[in-house]
């Protein structure tokens, strides 16, 4: 009998295992399950496939044999098929319609700035949020009410986080309409989806749909993408 570290991505939480070496990995997703009540089915190996760096790693994929003391796998809850995240006060802290000045820029410093001049930032975390996302293979698509519809797009070429997103539904009127054009031009059931914005009235609409909603307090941050991927999950063990 080993003893198998595993890391979950999506938390970062550690948990051990007890496995046999010739053990599949289907056996480790049933004992994963054992201990943390995620079926095997609704489990993912990220790396599955290549090879993890670190010492006595080997190629995983479902129906290899592990012959090793020490094999950290990289695993995660299941994962929404189509994230959208709102844009003012989820990626950046301020509303673009009337906090900031557009037309923005990029100054020769890098910085991107409103036309008087002012620093334009967005959540610290943003970023790598995008990228764990895309890490995760998990579309995402922006929705936003704003009437600054131009500034906002702007904003995200300047920020160079237009290639995170698949679609973008960015203008004034009911988050409900946002969904319902995202549903009709993906397919994905709307119980397929999870939604971070930071407005309750949001929260409560489009929730109505079957969407799984995150309601965002102080920006989008890898801790906020953990418990909504996480709450996808639940309730996709539930249904």
């Amino acid at each position: 009998m080993l003893t198998l570290s595993i890391s979950q991505t999506l938390t970062g939480k550690e948990i051990e295992i007890d496995i046999e070496p010739t053990d599949k990995v289907e056996r480790i997703k049933e004992r994963v399950e054992e201990k943390e009540g995620i079926p095997p089915q609704q489990q993912r190996l990220i790396y599955s496939g290549k090879q993890i760096a670190s010492e006595g790693a080997l190629e995983l994929s479902d129906g290899d044999t592990l012959v090793t003391r020490a094999l950290p796998v990289l695993c995660g809850a299941p994962t929404a098929y189509l994230a959208t995240i709102e844009l003012d006060y989820t990626l950046w802290p301020f509303w673009v319609d009337t906090h900031v000045d557009p037309p923005f820029h990029k100054s020769s410093d890098g910085t991107v700035r409103d036309r008087r001049g002012q620093n334009i930032r967005l959540y610290p975390e943003v970023p790598e949020v995008l990228e764990r996302l895309q890490s995760l293979g998990v579309p995402v698509a922006a929705a936003s009410r704003t009437g600054e519809t131009e500034g906002a797009n702007q904003l995200l070429e300047l920020f160079d986080l237009v290639k995170y997103f698949v679609h973008r539904e960015i203008y004034p009127g009911s988050k409900v309409t946002h969904f319902e054009r995202l549903h009709h031009k993906t397919g994905v059931p709307f119980s397929q989806m999870v939604f971070f914005d930071d407005e309750k009235r949001n929260i409560i609409d489009v929730g109505k749909l079957g969407v799984t909603c995150v309601h965002i307090q102080n920006g989008m941050s890898l801790q906020t993408l953990a418990q909504g991927l996480e709450t996808f999950a639940k309730v996709q063990a539930r249904s």
